[in-house]
């Protein structure tokens, strides 16, 4: 799958765009889940969009690929069940870049009984962006992905 681990979190942003973009150049695509462990550990509300992660943006202006573009998928789940069985600590092993993972409680395990993947728009990267170099720029693109969710959740929402 082209997983990779990411390192701690004072080095995370930089090591994800080593190692991300040598997958974009060679035409693969790389997935990121853009709000990071926060929901694995805090269950969300149904549709609620958490925290978003800012590497996703700047690996779309750093990249040397001309046609990157993020591709916005939502994961909605109608119906789960929510069980406490792992302790946060031991995923620590597995991620130890986590800080979430270093606090004390259980992990829940979800059972997602219907889960529907809504596919966004691609929300291409002009070169006019990628020349800007500032905060306001990937805060714009963060904006503008977050804004993209949102309709798609609120499509989901409408159709239920």
């Amino acid at each position: 799958m082209g997983c990779f681990p990411l390192e701690k979190p004072e080095h995370i942003l930089w090591t994800f765009l080593q190692q991300a973009s040598p997958f974009l150049e060679h035409n693969h695509w790389v997935g990121v889940f853009i709000v990071r462990a926060q929901p694995m550990v805090n269950l969300t509300q149904p549709l609620a969009i958490g925290k978003f992660y800012k590497g996703f943006a700047h690996l779309a202006l750093w990249t040397s690929v001309k046609q990157a573009a993020p591709r916005l998928l939502a994961i909605a789940s109608q119906e789960k069940i929510v069980h406490s069985v792992i302790p946060l600590r031991w995923l620590g092993l597995f991620d130890p870049s986590e800080p979430r993972f270093e606090q004390m409680g259980w992990h829940p395990m979800v059972i997602h009984r219907c889960v529907i993947v809504l596919v966004g728009h691609s929300s291409w990267i002009t070169q006019k962006q990628r020349n800007y170099q500032g905060k306001q720029i990937v805060c714009s693109i963060t904006k503008t992905c977050r804004y993209e969710i949102a309709r798609l959740l609120q499509g989901f929402k409408d159709k239920i």
